[in-house]
């Protein structure tokens, strides 16, 4: 009897930790199914924009200078566009060229610059009729719609690491690549001594020139960095939302403002600070004066960016879509405050 009275609450709690693993291997296969379902919704949405435009993830960088040249080749000229006049001959003679373009998506969407279009297109040595073109206000870009699926299309790469004398490949032409490096940034196109909040400074220039309007310019891993003298940081964004919605779309701001970074002013005016962008004036009742910038604020940081050397206030601008909230940090004669403006449209 002693023994049977034993046996009973040991099965019992047998039972009940059979039954609370159960439970719980149920419970912890949802929460993970739960926790695996959001982790995949949120990969989807950061990567939406590279999967949709240029539907290429960024590549390693190559092993061998030799390696990188077949690379630069061979995605380049896989994804370049060539722009022809109309009385131009069907066979695609060297030279004869008007300009140069990239596809940024399978489906027939070309980055370019306008002064490159001509009134035919050829990808592969396939000609393509164009559909659509979609320009961008700030920047000499140009986005050309083809008639076309499944076209190969270039990588993107970060271009806020272009520095000076960084090496990169650029098409010359049908089957031509040439290698060049970017000129110290004393030599590219710097702000002046102010200048509206959304216009872009820091243009690139090369150590050897351009010849083809609209040229690609790719890294040693074959990832597109520039279009003509145009970072890729410049557009990225606002291509994606062309891309989306057929139309270019650029938030404004509403300020004046001088690089501190690039200018140097008395120690009254920059008050120490040798980052950031001076306001010198504010729009009436635009964006930054309903968010209550005032002039002679310094701004610092928008959102988590701060502002460098290598990265302005319009570029961090042009990564944000008209209707945004962004958090503005600034200093007002010594205090830091934070601000919050919500973003026109430009």
């Amino acid at each position: 009897m002693d023994v049977i009275m034993t046996i009973k609450p040991v099965f019992i709690t047998m039972v009940l930790a059979l039954i609370m693993g159960l439970f719980s291997g149920t419970v912890a296969t949802v929460l993970t199914q739960s926790y695996l379902e959001r982790y995949v919704d949120s990969l989807e949405q950061a990567t939406w924009w590279k999967q949709q435009l240029s539907e290429e993830k960024p590549r390693p960088t190559p092993g061998s200078y030799e390696e990188a040249l077949q690379i630069a080749h061979d995605e380049l000229f896989a994804s370049l566009v060539l722009f022809y006049n109309s009385g131009s001959s069907a066979t695609l003679l060297p030279g004869s060229e008007i300009g140069a373009g990239v596809v940024v998506t399978s489906d027939g969407w070309v980055l370019s610059t306008a002064s490159a279009i001509g009134t035919r297109a050829f990808v592969g040595g396939v000609e393509y009729a164009m559909t659509n073109t979609v320009r961008d206000a700030l920047t000499d870009s140009v986005l050309i719609k083809l008639e076309a699926n499944g076209l190969p299309v270039i990588a993107f790469a970060d271009s806020e690491t272009l520095m000076s004398g960084q090496e990169v490949f650029v098409a010359r032409g049908i089957d031509t690549l040439f290698a060049t490096t970017i000129a110290d940034p004393s030599a590219w196109s710097l702000p002046g001594v102010a200048g509206s909040a959304e216009t872009f400074s820091g243009f690139l220039t090369f150590n050897d020139e351009l010849s083809l309007d609209g040229a690609p310019v790719v890294n040693l891993s074959g990832e597109l960095v520039a279009v003509g003298d145009t970072p890729l940081s410049f557009i990225k964004n606002a291509m994606t939302t062309a891309v989306r919605s057929g139309v270019y779309t650029r938030a404004s701001f509403g300020a004046q403002l001088i690089d501190l970074s690039f200018v140097h002013l008395p120690d009254t005016a920059n008050r120490g600070f040798t980052r950031g962008a001076l306001v010198t004036s504010v729009s009436f009742s635009g964006p930054a004066s309903i968010g209550g910038l005032r002039t002679s604020d310094i701004i610092l940081r928008v959102q988590d960016q701060t502002l460098t050397r290598q990265t302005s206030f319009a570029e961090i601008l042009a990564n944000y879509e008209p209707g945004k909230r962004v958090s503005i940090l600034v200093d007002r004669n010594g205090e830091q405050l934070t601000l919050e403006v919500e973003l026109g449209t430009l």
